[in-house]
Formats: structure tokens, sequence, C-alpha cells
């Protein structure tokens, strides 16, 4: 069985013969490790004034592994820049923000 991160099992043991089953273990609520999201869904950018452009995003779909998105992080950088960056920090699924 493949168990997936960041979720509850019931763990419980039985013996069985040839006459049946006996009665279960005591039983254990467990939760696997959590692990980082999956990654988010950037939609086209849409370029804004001269100097700006506007991003949007969809969160992960509920079938990816991972735990839920508690952040998110916008970064651009120039073609060939070798510098982080601007960062934005702090933003939600309904952000809109202008870069």
């Amino acid at each position: 069985m493949h168990l997936q991160y960041s979720k509850k099992y019931r763990v419980a043991v039985f013996a069985w013969n040839n006459l049946g089953r006996s009665v279960e273990s005591n039983v254990w609520q467990v939760r696997t490790a959590q692990d980082v999201p999956y990654q988010p869904i950037l939609h086209q950018p849409i370029l804004g004034e001269c100097n700006s452009i506007n991003i949007t995003w969809s969160p992960p779909t509920r079938e990816a592994l991972g735990d839920p998105v508690t952040d998110y992080i916008a970064q651009i950088k120039r073609t060939g820049s070798k510098e982080l960056g601007l960062i934005v920090h702090h933003l939600t699924f309904q952000s809109r923000p202008r870069v």
C-alpha cells in the first residue's frame, strides 16, 4: 500500500487462521509525515502598462501530493540576469499582484 503524505490512517492488526478472524488489536490513529506543497499552476502573464505584468495562478490540484499551501511567493527576474530579482512575499490565491 502506498501511503500519501500528511494523511491520517487507522492501523489495527487481526490474527487469522482456517476458523476465522480474531477481534482487532488496539487501534492506532497515525498521520504520515508532511511534505512541501505541489507547485501552483501559473496562468499566461498579461502585459499591463509599459512597465507592469499581471500574473495569476491556481493552487495545486486536490489530487496533488503535499501539504496545504499557507503562502505564495512570486519572483521575477530579467532573462540572463544573475541577480535574484524582485520577490513579492505573502501572496494569497486571490491576489493578483502587479509586478
